[in-house]
This record gives C-alpha cells, sequence and structure tokens, in this order.
C-alpha cells in the first residue's frame, strides 16, 4: 500500500536514478547502486529500505529516514511532513508511532501542537 512517504521516497529515487542513466548505465543499474546506497547509510538494514519504499513499514525509525536524505533529493523537513500526513509521530530517541485513536500522542498533548 502506498503512503505519502513511500510516494514521496519513490519520486525522488526516480529522480536520482533518471540523472544516473547513461549510454553506460542503465535505469536498473543506476536503481541497484542507488538503494544499495540508502542501506549503507541506513547500516546495513536492507529490509527496512525496502519496506519504507514499498509502503509497508508504518513508521519508520527517523535513522532510516535520515539515509534517505542523504542519497535522495529529498530533505528531511519533507520526509518528516510526510509521515506526519500519514499520522505518524516521532519521539526525541526517533522511534516513531501512531497515536491511539482521539487525536492524542502517548504524553496526553494533542498532535501538531494543538
Amino acid at each position: 500500500m502506498a503512503t505519502n512517504l513511500s510516494t514521496l521516497l519513490n519520486k525522488n529515487l526516480d529522480k536520482a536514478v533518471s540523472k544516473r542513466v547513461s549510454d553506460t548505465k542503465s535505469e536498473r543499474s543506476a536503481r541497484v547502486e542507488i538503494i544499495a546506497a540508502i542501506i549503507k547509510a541506513d547500516g546495513g538494514n536492507s529490509s527496512a529500505t525496502y519496506m519504507v519504499l514499498r509502503g509497508d513499514a508504518q513508521c519508520p525509525m527517523r535513522k532510516c529516514l535520515q539515509a534517505f536524505a542523504q542519497v535522495l533529493p529529498v530533505t528531511m523537513g519533507e520526509i518528516m511532513r510526510a509521515t506526519r500526513r500519514d499520522g505518524c509521530v516521532y519521539n526525541s530517541s526517533g522511534y516513531g508511532y501512531k497515536p491511539k485513536s482521539g487525536g492524542k500522542e502517548r504524553d496526553g498533548k494533542e498532535r501538531d501542537g494543538k
């Protein structure tokens, strides 16, 4: 299932791939290289990278998201806005979660500073 986050990241992955394609490098080769760079930036966590790209990760850790921002032409601000649209909230340790119904976070405060 596509999420706001996976849509954003795949769009920027496609942009990065198109910049690397040449007479000697195919789109597939470029995509493999870029995804490998994301995985390396995330400390070798290939399953998390692919889950995020497929839209299967509920609220990926901030460390994982930073790997995408390091490699793709996308900022952490854009990434975090996409995660918020997906309903994710992040704690100070970088762990993301979806608050229980009612729009309140675990600490009892409402989302988006309300």
